[in-house]
């Protein structure tokens, strides 16, 4: 990777992609951990920087799509766009880095992390003494061995110990599609509840922030905390975890919970009828 002469501060985009921003945990905990390994992070997220993986049924509205975040990024001179969405980084190995030219080296988090595990292992001092199952999927390995690598990273670890049994689904990633599947998120609680019960365990640790997303509503069911790697990490770097507060909302178990968690405030600054349009029947469902 590219660094600039005379500095060894890695100069990096933090691309959110569009769904992260349901987790300002996650947000948090990886712009922290970048920092305290001596990146100079940026963040990009939001519709001006869309991947485009949304229009693949569209070749032309994916396209304009593609050849705008790359020219985005490009401008920005920065080394290395580090992506967190599994969708972005497949989108960009696969499409946008094929159709446009890139003035920028392209990784997902997980590897970033891994390749510099020199500077992440010195910061991992406070003992986590838990006992975790990983929650993997068999479709997202894109130009590295991203299950294996959040293993290594979790080793890094001091306390943890990591369950032999873990939970392999099929697909890339948790989405709203894949578990919508009839009987999915049936099977998806039940087999939470298995790992729960026969491995031990204190929490099942997910590796992208969609399956975070649909995970923790099963976890008053499946009684097993449901939390990503990165915070995981970041609690072992001693930094302050933010509250998931989606989780709150997701697991309150009725809309009026969930106004009363998220408060008038919130919903009114929203508008009321797109939090009911956009918003509700997510968190209901």
């Amino acid at each position: 990777m590219a660094i600039r002469p005379g500095s060894s501060e890695q100069r990096i985009i933090f691309w959110l992609g569009c769904h992260v921003l349901r987790h300002s945990d996650i947000i948090q905990s990886c712009v922290s951990l970048l920092r305290l390994m001596g990146a100079d992070v940026r963040t990009a997220a939001g519709g001006k920087y869309c991947c485009g993986t949304i229009k693949d049924m569209n070749l032309t509205a994916a396209d304009a799509l593609g050849k705008n975040v790359s020219s985005r990024f490009n401008a920005t001179k920065r080394d290395e766009v580090v992506s967190y969405c599994p969708s972005c980084q497949t989108h960009m190995d696969n499409f946008v880095s094929e159709a446009n030219e890139t003035h920028f080296n392209a990784s997902h988090f997980v590897s970033f992390l891994h390749r510099h595990r020199d500077k992440l292992t010195p910061l991992l001092r406070k003992p986590v003494n838990r006992r975790v199952a990983l929650h993997l999927h068999t479709g997202f390995q894109s130009s590295a061995p991203i299950n294996a690598m959040v293993k290594d990273l979790l080793d890094l670890v001091p306390g943890i110990e990591i369950a032999g049994h873990q939970q392999r689904l099929p697909g890339m990633h948790c989405t709203t599609a894949f578990v919508g599947v009839p009987g999915m998120a049936r099977d998806i609680r039940h087999s939470l509840e298995l790992i729960k019960q026969e491995a031990a365990v204190d929490q099942i640790v997910t590796i992208f922030h969609s399956c975070q997303r649909q995970l923790c509503v099963h976890e008053p069911a499946a009684q097993v905390s449901i939390v990503n790697f990165v915070n995981v990490l970041a609690e072992a770097a001693g930094l302050v975890i933010g509250e998931d507060i989606y989780k709150s909302w997701k697991t309150g178990g009725s809309e009026q919970v969930a106004r009363d968690r998220i408060g008038r405030e919130a919903i009114e600054q929203a508008g009321n009828e797109r939090f009911e349009r956009f918003v509700l029947p997510e968190l209901l469902k």
